[in-house]
């Protein structure tokens, strides 16, 4: 009976050492080149994003390429090379402030450590902030405070006394100083706080100011250069408001986000350069006509206006709700972590304690004790 192939099947079924080193394949080598891949993903989209931009130029090189050749040339290397440089500043600005990890599950405490250093980069950019420090002393000047502003000044002081008191470097996850760090800043992110007030009047002022400027120029290439070059900025002013950023999944979708935005201000300009025809056609006169020509104009700078503008103030919001979202998740992995860490804690007292009473019942029973003499005895 040939056992010997009995013998081999044995020896290739997978051992539990075996099958626990395949699940640590699936959690550490797959997900770094998911990670990967995204990362990818939005060096791609950003690469779009940057010949999308270029719009604006393209279209005032050719306007003044068809008047000056030599002219045209000139301008659009120089505004080629002052847009390469603005666009790598800005994208520079979004990636210089880093993300929470929230991959908690696969790296555990690395993950709390990297976000303890998130938290306290947020921290010495809450300090470096002019208007925050204003919006302080300001309510320190009233007489009585209401709780929640009491609750927020009180930890925007906490947060700035740390900051001072490390000198901006921070400490270590567990200690008491990055607790009470992390306490105070759930309370200064909160939607209610300053910062988020702030944040809200920055996206309205960036809609408008896009659909505004999308609605003067009636140009498309210009129209898809504004809505990208106002996208980022607005993004960029978000992860320097709140001194984070979105992790780079998140970013994939923001950045896919804008491209759309651009798809549609594309669209909006094509529609809106035909306005005038459909408005002819349904009130039966010439296009040329100097009142359907005004109104149709009218019309296309007013969808530019309110489409480019939408679409901007949805990019904005959200952004700010996944930045939101992200610093809630990362401070639920926080409290799970701190649990973790006090119950590890714990059990390392219990057992140096019943190490401890061990070694003395040794160390008693060892000891040569003298018996006790009864009274009489020699």
């Amino acid at each position: 009976m040939p056992t010997s192939v009995y013998h081999n099947a044995e020896k290739t079924t997978p051992t539990n050492d075996e099958e626990l080193s395949f699940l640590d394949y699936q959690e550490n080598v797959l997900k770094t080149k998911e990670e990967k891949r995204t990362r990818l993903f939005l060096i791609a989209i950003t690469v779009g994003l940057y010949l999308l931009g270029l719009g604006v130029f393209a279209s005032l090189t050719q306007t003044v390429y068809q008047i000056n050749k030599d002219i045209g040339m000139y301008l659009g290397i120089g505004l080629l090379a002052v847009y390469t440089i603005c666009f790598i500043v800005v994208i520079c600005g979004i990636y210089s402030k880093h993300s929470f990890d929230l991959d908690y599950k696969r790296k555990g405490r690395h993950s709390e450590r990297k976000n303890n250093k998130v938290r306290w980069e947020i921290a010495n950019n809450i300090n470096e902030q002019a208007p925050i420090l204003h919006y302080i002393e300001e309510k320190l000047q009233k007489d009585k405070l209401k709780e929640k502003e009491a609750m927020e000044v009180k930890a925007y002081e906490t947060i700035i006394r740390l900051t001072i008191k490390h000198h901006g470097k921070g400490s270590f996850a567990h200690s008491k100083d990055s607790r009470a760090l992390a306490e105070a800043l759930s309370v200064a992110m909160r939607k209610d706080g300053v910062i988020y007030k702030r944040a809200q009047k920055m996206i309205f002022a960036r809609s408008v100011a896009t659909g505004a400027l999308t609605a003067i120029s009636q140009s498309t290439l210009m129209d898809s250069g504004i809505v990208v070059m106002k996208n980022i900025q607005l993004i960029k002013d978000l992860v320097w408001l709140y001194g984070f950023r979105p992790s780079n999944r998140e970013m994939s979708k923001i950045m896919v986000r804008v491209i759309r935005a651009v798809c549609v201000a594309i669209g909006i300009n094509t529609f809106g350069s035909n306005s005038a025809n459909f408005l002819s056609k349904i009130i039966n006169k010439n296009s040329a006509n100097i009142i359907v020509s005004i109104i149709g104009q009218a019309i296309n700078m007013g969808a530019q206006l309110v489409g480019n503008g939408v679409m901007t103030y949805l990019i904005g919001k959200y952004t700010l709700k996944v930045m939101l979202d992200e610093f809630a998740a990362q401070e639920i992995f926080r409290t799970k972590d701190l649990e973790d860490y006090q119950i590890e804690m714990s059990n390392e007292t219990v057992n140096a304690i019943n190490n401890e009473i061990a070694s003395e019942t040794k160390r008693y029973k060892e000891k040569e004790v003298e018996p006790v003499k009864k009274d009489g005895e020699a």
